[in-house]
Order: C-alpha cells, then structure tokens, then sequence
C-alpha cells in the first residue's frame, strides 16, 4: 500500500509540473486531466499559445532521434514488463526532455518526445516525397 500512494503522488507532482505556467503560478489546475495508476499517467497539459514565447519550429532532430535508445525492462516495485526509454539516457540526448523531481527521480517528458518524432516524420515524409517526385520524372 505504501507504495502505491507513493507512486500516485509522485506521478501527480511530475504530472503537474508540466501545466505549470512560470509567468501565472496562481492559476488553479481544475481543468488539468490527471490519471494515475501506479507508474503510469495520461495527462493533459496546459498548452494554449497565450501561455508561451519565444515560439521557433525545431530544426533537424535526427541527431536527438539517434541519440534515443528505446528498451524493454521490468519495473522494480510490480515485476511487470514494459517498453520505454530510461530518464537518464533520454537525459544526455536532450536535457528538455526530462523533468527531475525534488527527490531527484526523473521522468521523460513525453510531449516533447512527441514533438522530436513529430518533426522527425515530417522530414522523412518530405524525402520520401522528393524522391517519389524524382523516381517519376
């Protein structure tokens, strides 16, 4: 028991962090979507434009893309088997894509790992287009 309650608020805490707006820490997080259940979350976040700046389209990701080693592994606390990506790995790749809680445990911060493969596949999209345009020609 003591373990599951320690999960579900560490979730909670690192699930929130990522709605939190620096500029407005007064805003209440009554519309933020939070389901915990033992190490895993589906959240919703905060991510309106008015919330943001310094707004810029990422560049070439590839070598981040690279640089991400996925795994399978087995939880420590439940033995139960899993596919993902190791915080600290994720961590020397790209320092964005972790958050560090205050008891120093780390998360990936999954949306930006979204963004990263977004941006990958659109490339690839458009080499594919270019070289389905060249093969017609």
């Amino acid at each position: 028991m003591k373990t599951k309650t320690f999960n579900l608020m560490l979730c909670l805490s690192l699930s929130m962090l990522a709605s939190v707006n620096a500029a407005e820490p007064e805003r209440e997080k009554k519309e933020s979507v939070v389901d915990c259940r033992g190490w895993h979350c589906l959240s919703g976040s905060w991510s309106d434009q008015k919330l943001k700046n310094s707004i810029e389209p990422l560049g070439d990701v590839s070598g981040t893309i690279d640089r991400l080693k996925p795994y399978s592994f087995t939880w420590n606390d439940s033995n139960i088997k899993a596919l993902g990506l190791i915080a600290q790995n994720v961590e020397q790749a790209d320092p964005r894509l972790v958050i560090t809680s205050e008891s120093g445990l780390k998360q990936v911060y999954v949306p930006g790992v979204v963004a990263l493969l977004l941006a990958e596949v659109k490339t690839l999209r458009a080499e594919v287009n270019t070289l389905k345009a060249q093969q017609a020609k």
